[in-house]
């Protein structure tokens, strides 16, 4: 039981305070202000490039640590530096997009889709003689990182383009100066020939050397002049032609003026390009058939295989070391399968050495509808040689072998030749 007495007070300052209370007027309710806050841009990067790739072309940023930042409440992010008009519609090099893509993104899409062209061939002529390697063999490499800084700058594609490595250009023309017959290569202008081959749109994957000295074809003794200084006939062998054809006749005649009378020293080699040299029209060489592209076309000098091919054969029967020959693409009627020897000024080319033990002179000429190859030595043969061919199989074209067979004494060696294939003539 509680005292009223206590109870009382209590009771009138709780009425005193609600009393008071309602005196006071209510505040307005305060309106917060509104405070627009924009999403952070934040650019995510998960490819971030490993130690071990190749920098040497990658824009410095690639090869850099990346930054980890957070933003309140979000979750930890990679954040690289970016080009902020990375989006550029349309940005393209070599036809390959790199629109959406950052500078890293751009480098792998284009290294993975443009590094297999640095394995296409480039073909480097010294006027003699044409060597064949790959762009990447060469020093050449591609910038990506300029072509992805023009193609944001020019808002569209760029074509590809390729750079040259001075120092890897310069070793490869050393070594071809070193190997070339009959040329003297200048290599520093070899380099910018192939720095301004590069440049082209598109670039051009033939490059024709500079040379300080140029082959010049051996001056053709008069016919028969001298004969009495090689008394011994080392071989003999000849070839059918079609007189009415009559830019292939000239062309042969003038190979058979131009190759007669050329004498091979003991040692030396016999080149058909050297002897005939280069062929135009302003020196009297002709259009007529010939093979290119597996095509039959008209072209000028055309028909002088059959001189290099005749010569061929007479070697093969003087027991001469071949050292060079080529094949045609189609068979040719006027030898057997395996037994044509193909030349083009700058390319193939057909070459003997001479091991006779003295010099060799080589007599061409025309009679009787066929081409005639005749060699002549100071020292006589020693045994006896003979050519077999034949064809293996007729199927898709043509494939066959040759053979050499030497008879010295009571001993017979028996030689391989080729095996060559022939294709399908176009109809």
């Amino acid at each position: 039981m509680f005292s009223p007495i206590r109870f009382i007070p209590v009771v009138a300052f709780a009425l005193s305070q609600a009393a008071f209370a309602q005196k006071l007027p209510t505040p307005a309710a305060e309106e917060k202000p509104k405070v627009e806050t924009a999403a952070p841009r934040v650019t995510v990067h998960t490819d971030v490039p490993k130690a071990s790739d190749k920098t040497s072309d990658v824009p410095a940023w690639l090869n850099q640590p990346p930054v980890r930042a957070t933003q309140p409440g979000s979750e930890v992010i990679i954040v690289t530096p970016d080009t902020p008009a990375f989006k550029i519609p349309s940005a393209s090099v070599g036809g390959i997009s790199i629109y959406g893509l950052s500078d890293q993104e751009a480098y792998r899409k284009l290294k993975a889709n443009l590094d297999s062209r640095l394995e296409e061939t480039i073909t480097l002529d010294d006027g003699t003689k044409q060597w064949t390697t790959t762009r990447e063999r060469a020093g050449i490499s591609i910038p990506y990182a300029a072509l992805i800084r023009q193609a944001r700058q020019n808002k569209g594609d760029v074509p590809l383009r390729f750079e040259v490595n001075s120092a890897a250009a310069q070793k490869l023309m050393r070594g071809i100066a070193s190997k070339a017959d009959y040329a003297k290569i200048s290599v520093p202008a070899s380099v910018m020939r192939l720095q301004a081959a590069l440049q082209k749109t598109p670039p051009s994957s033939y490059i024709k050397l500079i040379a300080l000295r140029l082959p010049e074809p051996p001056k053709s003794a008069t016919p028969d002049s001298g004969l009495a200084k090689f008394p011994y006939v080392l071989a003999e062998f000849s070839s059918r032609y079609d007189a009415s054809l009559r830019g292939r006749t000239n062309n042969l005649r003038m190979a058979a003026k131009l190759v007669n009378g050329t004498v091979v020293p003991e040692g030396g080699v016999f080149s058909a390009n050297k002897a005939i040299g280069p062929r135009n029209a302003a020196d009297g060489w002709r259009e007529a058939h010939m093979f290119v592209s597996g095509q039959v076309v008209n072209g000028v000098g055309a028909g002088i295989c059959q001189c290099s091919s005749t010569i061929y054969n007479a070697a093969l029967l003087a027991g001469l070391p071949i050292v060079e020959r080529h094949p045609h693409m189609f068979r040719v009627t006027y030898v057997p399968a395996s037994r044509d020897a193909a030349i083009y000024w700058g390319g193939k080319d057909f070459r003997f050495r001479n091991n006779t033990g003295g010099a060799i002179y080589v007599q061409t000429f025309l009679k009787g509808g066929r081409f005639h190859a005749r060699l002549l030595g100071t020292q006589p043969r020693r045994g006896s040689f003979a050519v077999e061919s034949r064809v293996v199989s007729r199927k898709k074209g043509t494939l066959s072998e040759a053979y050499r067979v030497a008879r010295i004494g009571a001993e017979e060696v028996k030689e391989k030749l080729s095996r060559d294939y022939y294709r399908p003539k176009p109809e």
